[in-house]
């Protein structure tokens, strides 16, 4: 398995395309250049079916529909967050003055597994950030959205936003493997290890 971000964007919103031995690949929160995110895919000979969307906010879905309508990948979204990506105030576009809206395709539940290629993903429901946040684990990996950072957690103020559901969420991502490596929304990879022992929100 291969793992590649992309972060050229003013939001600073970390993308990931996460790849199979055999060339199937997801991309998780696709936002940024989409002409070095194709790029990739051409040079990489990578056959792109999957969008993963680890929440509804316009800083992690600005490359949705564009990727969708080069790839015809499916749209994958938590079922409780699913009614975001038809909303521009809910999934927060018009802020960035580039309002958007659109359909996913699969409503994804806690514990639901995905098939990439010989790779399984995992996801793990972690509302807080928003009703339908969610964490992927895919072997050794979390890729946590914007509901972990690195010395952090995601914020609850926007509509949605519950601070004692993501309390709650940090209590479960506390009790999984702590070798696990931490792939964030936002900023630098850590280990589930190192959050649970500097992370002051997992005390």
């Amino acid at each position: 398995m291969k793992i590649e971000c992309f972060n050229n964007n003013p939001m600073g919103t970390n993308t990931y395309v996460i790849s199979s031995d055999n060339k199937n690949a997801a991309i998780i929160d696709p936002v940024g250049n989409i002409d070095n995110i194709i790029r990739y895919f051409d040079e990489k000979n990578l056959n792109l079916k999957h969008i993963i969307l680890t929440h509804g906010h316009a800083d992690h879905i600005g490359l949705v529909t564009k990727i969708k309508e080069i790839t015809e990948a499916l749209v994958y979204i938590h079922k409780d967050d699913e009614k975001m990506l038809n909303d521009k105030k809910l999934n927060l576009s018009t802020l960035f003055n580039d309002p958007m809206e659109f359909s996913g395709d699969i409503q994804l539940t806690d514990s639901q597994e995905i098939m990439v290629g010989d790779m399984i993903l995992e996801i793990i429901h972690t509302p807080g950030h928003t009703p339908g946040s969610i964490c992927i684990k895919v072997d050794q990996n979390l890729f946590t959205g914007d509901t972990v950072f690195k010395g952090s957690i995601g914020r609850t103020d926007f509509p949605g936003g519950d601070y004692s559901n993501i309390v709650e969420s940090i209590s479960k991502i506390s009790k999984l493997n702590p070798n696990l490596i931490v792939f964030p929304g936002h900023g630098e990879s850590s280990t589930l290890q190192d959050e649970i022992i500097s992370n002051p929100y997992f005390n």
